[in-house]
């Protein structure tokens, strides 16, 4: 669409758009939206008013319980479409959702005409509803809900804008109209009918003005059991009187105690709009949270809005008010209600119960709406006065701020969370940029920076806006490096501050003053807790239990220092890093000491209890257990590393061997190597030597500690690391066991004097072992090996067998999955798609069953290529798609784990070279593809998967003829060339084939089939065992058969013994890699 201005979105009728200059809007100017998601859609972006929708909200309001089958990929293409329609770069996407920019909707124009205040504003203003507004959108989508409940209040205000002026002006016949209307929409409306019946007996028609009366007292009798207020009953006595009417000369609105705000609110829009809902449907709202969250910021916006729309607003702080008798005085201070019977000092000459009689007199007069702001000093006060006051005055709505509810019946309550720091654009970091530019203006606020020091204040307002107050003297940089003293950093200078808000320490110490000794206890003793923690782990480390934990709990809730989630089926609570930070400032050395070994206790008991579940039958408790706490379980065994380094007791070593083991698992099963690598190093050199008679559980711990640490340690070359496994496993291998027991097997294994010797044990192991775990570890390790010496066929043969055993494992379910993973490669290599596909399906359930999202991942982009390099290109371009399709390539390079990224885009690549799309671009899909996963992957080429990558990416190339971008990574090909058959690590010659069929196509590319080192190229090639998962690959490797056959085959081609192959192989590419 061309762009004459900001884009317009019509919502007051059918979903529109255009593009109209500011000021010059005009609805004739909107064309309809086809489509019932893409009016969602953009229905859901345009209500954000500018902020970032994510993806599973978007999701969420478009198709709302019915999503797709890949529902991120089918909002993607939504997108896509919807931009079609929109000016440019009005839809932008960001790491976390969509949004849009330069762009207002039409409630915006009738906002701007209503401010203007004038009736023919007001005119010009109704002129924008063009039909029913969301009657397009379908029945079930949230979204419809949403923008009914938006639009309502613009027409709420509209509606009561120009019924004031019109009965003001005498014009009774419009007044009436607009009257009507609104009893229609709410029968109870009391305002409205009262209007009504001005509008009638302004017509002269009193005596239908009076009917009116009638029914609403009567409507109001029977369903609420309540008389008419003091406006519509004043209304019908004047009306009785032949008087004229009062509200001729309408009275203005009261804000009383609004204070009026001096900086922008930012990030609450959202809030506001919740907040305002349930003050429409309920009476009584509490705004909760914890201190600094700005709930009376938000309750003052409130406030505002509330006033601009004709509501009288009473606005009562209770900052300062400590005891229960003074909350009513408080109270009626701003009322103005009895100053003459207050005393000096505020308090009541009359009782409580009087004064209490006065305000309801007083608030009987008008609806209206009270704020109560900090009420959770004197909580049980202010349910009382709340209790009674919505009781007594069925036109009152109180909102109160508190950091613990009132708990009343009736109540609402809205839990008012810290800003979003996810990127540049998010609330958090916008407003430290406002504050910081509002104190030095030319200060550099280097926007990743800015992201990750508002990440580390917890999205807190306060706390943002404290330190963004530090800009005048010091750099965001030095802001950021000074976080571990952020109680002495913020500090507000600001005189007008109230004293709690003055620093972040007295912020908290607030809540701390309100809360009895057991809670400051718990506090302090729970604040270790990163990953919060449920109610066994507070029991562990507190001591307490039954209901006087749960009273606890409930004090540390209500005064917002825990917020609480439910995840599956029970109760987690979770503190601000602040408040953490706050407890550890109350913890001494002895309290600490006890808490840590009370911690390390709990963490033992739980992995031990965790692991049961797993191997008992119940391995997705087990696995959703430990992701729970994974982040406790990291810190518990960060501790004891530094612990094990001063003094390794047994029972530092016991949490070592037992988290290490569990957590390796559960970062396995996550695709989270690196963490299993790192801490693997970490806790094996922090390990003394290991127990003389360990029982069979230490043993086993420490021989799973060892060997994991092992085989990660040898994949990085860390000698040292594999060196003190080696050590480890000899003091604790049982020789006569090697056999009957799985550590102990792979102990044997890995203490081999040689690889002929372990090789030995493996065979026998495979086939003669009785235990479960050892026959189906063996069978799965000589399946490797067999497939890395291109004997694919025993290779299948034991990995289905392995199969047979693993279905008794302890751990069935994720080995099982993985073992559907190497077995369909082994079918894929073999050329065998369908069977490979119908088993990569298999092991992409079973993983996804235990959220192994890489794995799954992983395996989806092995299902898509294999698909394709089996012909059927739908299917492939389905299942791909559930990866891609959440990825913006025209922007950015994708994100993640490179062996997901790299061989989605070179099935991408693939994709793109079946469509017949022009051979420049896929030939730079391809050099995208091996670019990343080179750049991205820890190993590089040393890892079988990219050196695959890399080899698929070269053929590519050569199809596309982009021989030069070919050339440029074959010295990639020689060093993984190497490390796969003469480096240390994996001996793999199918890999080695593979990067002869790719270097063969590429050197035979422009020179002709009777080249002396092409043909013998092609004999080398044929020589050895090559991988086909990929399309090119396949294409590859026969194009070398195709070239055999031009010389007539085995006559002209003899093969070649493996060994000679891969070493003539590599010295030809080595030299040509030279001469690049």
């Amino acid at each position: 669409m061309p762009a004459d201005g900001p884009a317009l979105i019509g919502v007051l009728g059918p979903i529109a758009v255009g593009s109209c200059p500011v000021g010059a809007e005009r609805p004739d100017r909107l064309v309809g939206v086809p489509g019932l998601r893409a009016r969602r859609l953009l229905v859901s972006l345009a209500l954000a008013e500018g902020r970032v929708r994510s993806a599973d909200r978007l999701i969420d309001d478009v198709w709302a319980d019915d999503p797709p089958r890949s529902p991120h990929s089918a909002l993607h293409t939504q997108v896509s479409r919807l931009r079609k329609l929109l000016p440019e770069g009005v839809l932008e996407g960001t790491e976390n959702g969509y949004r849009l920019r330069n762009s207002r909707t039409d409630l915006d124009v009738v906002d701007t005409l209503l401010a203007e205040g004038d009736r023919d504003a007001h005119d010009r203003a109704r002129q924008w509803w063009r039909g029913v507004p969301g009657d397009d959108l379908g029945d079930g989508s949230p979204v419809t809900a949403t923008l009914s409940a938006r639009i309502r209040r613009t027409r709420d205000a509209l509606d009561g804008a120009q019924l004031t002026a019109a009965l003001a002006e005498g014009d009774f016949a419009t007044a009436r109209s607009i009257a009507e209307q609104r009893c229609a929409r709410d029968p109870f409306d009391e305002s409205a009918h009262t209007a009504l019946m001005r509008a009638l007996a302004g017509e002269g028609r009193a005596a239908d003005a009076l009917a009116v009366f009638d029914r609403l007292r009567r409507r109001l009798s029977a369903e609420l059991g309540m008389d008419p207020g003091a406006e519509v009953t004043r209304a019908h006595a004047d009306i009785l009187a032949a008087a004229p009417p009062a509200i001729s000369t309408p009275r203005p609105t009261r804000a009383v105690g609004l204070r009026s705000p001096t900086t922008e609110l930012i990030g609450r829009g959202a809030d506001l709009d919740v907040v305002a809902d349930m003050l429409d449907t309920g009476r009584v709202v509490t705004v909760l949270g914890p201190g600094g969250v700005g709930k009376t910021r938000v309750a003052t916006e409130m406030g505002h809005r509330l006033h601009a729309a004709g509501v009288p607003v009473f606005f009562v702080s209770l900052a300062s008010v400590r005891s229960d008798d003074d909350v009513i005085p408080a109270i009626a201070a701003t009322l103005g209600v009895g100053e003459s019977d207050l005393s000096a000092t505020g308090r009541p000459r009359m009782t409580p119960g009087d004064l209490t009689a006065r305000l309801e007199d007083v608030l009987r007069e008008r609806a209206s709406v009270v704020i109560l702001d900090n009420c959770e000093q004197i909580v049980g006060a202010c349910a009382r006065i709340v209790a009674e006051l919505t009781a007594a005055v069925p036109g009152v709505r109180v909102l109160s701020t508190s950091r613990t509810p009132l708990a009343i019946v009736g109540e609402q309550v809205h839990q008012l969370p810290v800003l979003a720091a996810v990127d540049a654009d998010s609330p958090a970091v916008q407003l430290f940029r406002t504050r910081a530019r509002a104190v030095r203006p030319d200060a550099e606020l280097p926007p990743e920076r800015v992201v990750e020091l508002c990440r580390h204040l917890d999205g807190l307002p306060l706390a943002i806006e404290l330190a963004a107050a530090r800009i005048r003297t010091m750099t965001v940089e030095e802001i950021a490096d000074r976080l571990g003293e952020k109680f002495a950093l913020l500090r507000s200078a600001d005189r007008t501050t109230p004293d709690r808000h003055r620093t972040l320490y007295a912020v908290i110490e607030w809540s701390w003053e309100l809360l009895d000794d057991a809670g400051r206890a718990a506090l302090v003793q729970l604040c270790r807790f990163p990953g919060g923690f449920g109610r066994s782990a507070a029991r562990a480390v507190t001591g307490a239990a039954g209901t006087v934990l749960d009273d606890t709990l409930e004090s540390l809730t209500n005064q917002s220092l825990l917020s609480v989630v439910e995840t599956d089926g029970s109760a987690r609570f979770r503190m601000l890093e602040m408040v953490r930070e706050f407890g550890e400032t109350r913890m001494d050395a002895d309290l600490a000491a006890r808490v840590e070994s009370r911690m390390r206790g709990w963490a033992i008991e739980f992995v031990s209890r965790m692991r049961d579940l797993a191997e008992n039958g119940d391995h997705p408790a087990g696995a959703g257990g430990m992701a729970r706490e994974a982040d406790n379980l990291t810190w518990i065994l960060r501790s004891a590393c530094e612990s094990a380094a001063a003094a390794p007791t047994d029972g530092v070593v016991a949490v070592l061997t037992t988290l290490y083991p569990a957590l390796a698992y559960h970062w396995t099963v996550r695709g989270l190597h690196g963490e299993t690598r790192a801490w693997g190093a970490r806790v094996l050199m922090a390990l003394p030597r290991p127990p003389a008679a360990p029982d069979d559980t230490v043993r086993e711990n420490w021989q799973v500690t060892a060997i994991v640490g092992a085989v990660h340690g040898t994949m990085t070359g860390e000698l040292r690391v594999v060196a003190t496994a080696r050590f480890i496993l000899r003091g604790l291998h049982r020789a006569g066991l090697t056999y009957d027991r799985a550590s102990e097997f792979v102990s044997a294994v890995a203490l081999a004097p040689n690889a002929v010797r372990g090789y030995r044990m493996v065979c026998r192991a495979a086939e003669t072992a009785t235990d479960d775990e050892v026959r189906a570890l063996a069978l799965t390790m000589r399946s490797h090996l067999r497939e890395n010496r291109g004997l694919l066929g025993p290779a299948l043969r034991d990995s289905i067998a392995s199969g047979d055993w693993l279905t008794r494992s302890r751990y069935a379910p994720w080995f099982q999955g993985m073992w559907q993973s190497s077995t369909g490669s082994l079918y894929s290599q073999q050329g065998r798609y369908a069977a490979a596909a119908s088993t990569y399906r298999v092991g992409i359930d079973l993983l996804g069953r235990l959220h192994a999202v890489e794995d799954v991942r992983q395996l989806q982009t092995f299902l898509a290529l294999t698909l394709l390099a089996d012909g059927r290109v739908a299917d492939a371009r389905r299942e791909l798609g559930v990866i891609v399709d959440e990825w913006d390539l025209d922007v950015e390079d994708p994100q993640g784990n490179p062996e997901v990224t790299g061989p989605a885009l070179l099935g991408v690549a693939e994709l793109a070279l079946v469509d017949g799309l022009p051979e420049d671009e896929v030939a730079a899909m391809f050099a995208r593809a091996a670019r990343i996963m080179l750049r991205d992957h820890p190993f590089g080429v040393a890892d079988p998967a990219v050196l695959m990558v890399v080899s698929g990416c070269v053929a590519g190339l050569v199809r596309c003829g982009d021989i030069e971008t070919a050339w440029e990574l074959v010295p990639q090909m020689v060093k993984g060339l190497d490390d796969m058959v003469f480096g240390p690590g994996w001996q793999d010659l199918p890999q080695a084939g593979t990067v002869a069929a790719a270097f063969t196509v590429l050197y035979g590319a422009d020179r002709a089939s009777s080249d002396p080192l092409g043909r013998r190229l092609v004999e080398l090639t044929l020589s050895l065992p090559g991988r086909q998962d990929y399309p090119s690959l396949r294409w590859a490797r026969q194009w070398s058969e195709d070239r055999s056959r031009e010389h007539d085959g085995a006559a002209r081609h003899r093969r070649v013994p493996r060994r000679i192959a891969v070493d003539e192989l590599a010295g030809v590419i080595r030299d040509h890699a030279l001469r690049i």
